[in-house]
């Protein structure tokens, strides 16, 4: 549970990360 728990948030760590990326280059 407690390691795909970790997966679920580095899973969204990395959408967030690409979508901070894909905003700043949008600017």
């Amino acid at each position: 549970m407690v390691f795909e728990a970790d997966h679920v948030f580095d899973l969204k760590t990395y959408v967030i990360h690409n979508f901070l990326i894909a905003v700043t280059r949008n600017k």
